[in-house]
């Protein structure tokens, strides 16, 4: 009976420094990915302040340039041809005498009552009296254009940017009369808004976009779901006209940029979320798989080192096993000696617990078994005979 010993061990160990390399790339991997996400927040961080400084400013310029459109119209005498219109459902033709970017116009007399609308969706004006509004008062009383804050209307969310109707020359040729005659309102959606210059810059699926009143904190427009902005407001450095910094909220790390959008006389703030989790996306992936590779390899590499050191210990109990033995042989004058000779192979294998009968033995077959076993690793011992 034997026991195989040792074999196999110097492949085992070219096999666990192997897997230590293999996990020193990775973790060299894991190490260099950290480095580029640094690098694509940092990258981030510049794009974004970019971007939400341009929208800012293309919503301001946008606004005066309607209002800038409106008081040329005022001053036209196509504005004899608006009056005869009315804002009832289904009527309204006059949007295609509306010259520029202008999309909404309304025509207000001088007792405030809406007469003229461009399309019929905007019907919500028949029968509508705005004398009260600032957006009349004001033109009225300073004869200057007006542009107000977020206003109501209908189910519409808009800004509305007056001008106010008044004697000259021309416009006293058609249709006559002195003094103030009323007041010309475009209509600016919020939608619209975002449409044009805000939703071109975004990935809806990766960034938050908010808008509020800097004064009231009221938001005017919250678009993505990632972000509680009454939750995070007081971590923002709202005090800064332009910013774009990487700061830890509730749901975690995100890249946080904001500009001013001065709305006539009121501030607003537009922020642009993006959750640090969404960027770089493909780059976490690999980082995650590079992570994952590294587990198995280090468990692997602790299986190995368990299994060499269990190799290991039964090698020694063996060692002392036979070392026992030995001293037994002995002592009863028995000698044991090691081959130094390597024989060639049998051609039978012998296979670990099982028990072999050899009834004729005429050409030494036994013999070379026995030696071809303990070619292959196995301790014996041979009772023998000359």
């Amino acid at each position: 009976m034997g026991e195989k010993i040792g074999k196999g061990k110097g492949f085992l160990f070219i096999a666990l420094s192997g897997l230590f390399v293999v996990g020193i790339i990775l973790l060299l991997n894991i190490l260099s990915f950290s480095k580029i996400q640094d690098s694509l927040i940092s990258q981030v961080i510049e794009t974004q302040l970019v971007e939400v400084q341009r929208a800012a400013s293309q919503i301001e310029s946008h606004i005066i340039q309607v209002k800038d459109e409106l008081l040329t119209l005022s001053k036209l005498p196509v504005l004899e041809s608006l009056a005869i219109e009315r804002c009832r459902k289904g009527e309204g033709g006059i949007h295609g005498q509306i010259p520029g970017i202008i999309e909404a116009l309304v025509r207000v007399n001088d007792q405030g009552d809406a007469i003229a609308c461009s399309s019929p969706s905007l019907s919500f004006f028949d029968g509508l009296n705005i004398r009260n509004k600032d957006y009349f008062r004001i033109p009225k009383t300073t004869s200057e254009a007006y542009i107000s804050g977020l206003e109501n209307l209908g189910q519409n969310q808009i800004i509305v940017v007056s001008a106010p109707v008044l004697e000259s020359s021309a416009y006293q040729r058609n249709i006559g009369g002195k003094g103030f005659h009323g007041v010309l309102l475009s209509l600016i959606k919020i939608p619209s808004l975002y449409s044009s210059f805000i939703h071109p810059i975004i990935d809806q699926k990766l960034e938050s976009v908010v808008v509020v009143n800097a004064e009231t904190n009221e938001t005017i427009l919250e678009l993505g779901g990632d972000i509680n902005f009454s939750k995070v407001i007081s971590l923002l450095p709202l005090n800064d006209r332009l910013f774009s910094v990487n700061i830890n909220l509730p749901a975690g790390k995100a890249v946080v940029s904001g500009s001013d959008i001065i709305v006539g006389s009121e501030r607003w703030q537009l922020f642009i979320f993006t959750p640090e989790k969404n960027i770089g996306r493909e780059l976490a992936s690999a980082q995650r798989r590079n992570a994952l590779s590294l587990g198995f390899v280090l468990l692997t590499i602790i299986g190995v080192s368990f299994f060499i050191v269990s190799l290991y210990r039964k090698k020694e109990d063996a060692q002392s096993k036979l070392e026992k033995v030995h001293g037994t042989l002995e002592r009863l004058g028995i000698s044991v000696d090691v081959e130094k000779e390597r024989f060639a192979q049998a051609d039978i294998v012998l296979e670990p617990g099982h028990v072999y009968l050899i009834k004729q033995d005429d050409e030494n077959q036994a013999h070379e078994l026995f030696l071809s076993t303990l070619n292959l690793g196995f301790a014996g011992l041979g009772l023998l005979r000359e």
